[in-house]
């Protein structure tokens, strides 16, 4: 599975270097939402790889027909218990196919993990993996790929016309906490995580979106002003979430220092009201967080190898050790 990983990141970066050009940013007209909605392809397949993975996994499928009449897809999988548990909603990467959510350990925790902060509190948490589209974006710059659209920052619930990636996951957040009575959620820890682009996109909802707890994600940019975006803004969040994003001293091609660049931002304008954190971690098999955060230069493909890989020994100390202390109210 990391192998599969490692090859498509691989492949995208080869794509990247043959296809990228100027050509695609000087046409982009910009709005004041920063890029223009990205472009679906209509393609279902990763929508079908979710819910081979869902039926793999036993989990409840749900599914959503958004405002461009595309139909959309997610896998609930709900932890047995008496008590409400927290709802943790995982955003999967560009490129690869949701399989990639094997690779965090997520799944196997998700049954014994410990995210209330309470010693007396329920073992636990229940999994939401909504699908991304395969969509025509600066991600894959000349092909179309899997992808969050992170480029288009249209939050307006009033708005027709809002992300509707942004709208696909109010609809299944809002479906499971509110409108299935057989799953028993805290709706006080609702928590996002998501990896490279479905880590911008999950620290993107947090910061915009109500009754969110906290977002802790792996290998972020900054969603604001990525390399790739023709349109980069300042970032003025609605809401005031407190958000982690751990990455790799040596990752993939301006990840740490567009993330080191985004969490600054959000300390230096709104550091008394919100906590941000930027975690930099070195090492690959047993990766460890550096003393202080810190960007090293390396290749691609360095930046890649340690990219395509979710630091499972670290989900318990970085990442449930963040949420256990947050709640929405």
């Amino acid at each position: 599975m990391k192998s599969t990983l490692l090859i498509a990141l691989f492949s995208l970066y080869l794509l990247s270097t043959m296809l990228t050009g100027s050509e695609g940013a000087s046409l982009t007209q910009c709005t004041k939402y920063g890029d223009p909605p990205v472009q679906s392809s209509g393609s279902r397949l990763n929508y079908n790889k979710m819910v081979q993975v869902c039926k793999k996994l036993s989990g409840q499928r749900l599914t959503f027909t958004d405002s461009n009449n595309e139909a959309r897809c997610a896998c609930l999988l709900i932890t047995s218990s008496s008590k409400a548990l927290p709802l943790v909603v995982w955003l999967q990467p560009s490129v690869v196919y949701p399989t990639s959510v094997y690779n965090t350990n997520f799944i196997v925790e998700a049954s014994t993990a410990k995210l209330t902060g309470k010693a007396s509190g329920p073992s636990g948490y229940h999994l939401l993996l909504p699908a991304a589209r395969i969509t025509k974006n600066f991600e894959c710059s000349a092909v179309s790929c899997i992808a969050w659209d992170t480029w288009y920052r249209n939050f307006n619930r009033s708005d027709l016309k809002m992300n509707v990636d942004v709208r696909t996951i109010d609809y299944f957040i809002n479906h499971v906490v509110y409108h299935m009575p057989n799953v028993h959620v805290d709706s006080s820890r609702v928590f996002l995580s998501g990896w490279s682009n479905g880590a911008s996109m999950a620290l993107l909802y947090a910061l915009n979106a109500p009754n969110i707890a906290a977002a802790a994600t792996y290998s972020s940019t900054n969603p604001y002003q990525n390399d790739n975006d023709p349109c980069p803004q300042t970032p003025y969040p609605s809401q005031r979430t407190s958000v982690l994003d751990l990455v790799n001293e040596c990752d993939s091609a301006g990840i740490c220092l567009g993330g080191q660049k985004f969490i600054a931002d959000l300390n230096n304008r709104y550091g008394n009201q919100l906590t941000a954190k930027f975690i930099t971690i070195t090492g690959y098999y047993q990766p460890k967080p550096t003393p202080t955060p810190k960007c090293v230069t390396c290749s691609e493909w360095q930046g890649l190898f340690y990219h395509g890989r979710w630091p499972v020994n670290l989900n318990d100390q970085i990442f449930y050790a963040f949420f256990r202390n947050y709640t929405s109210h």
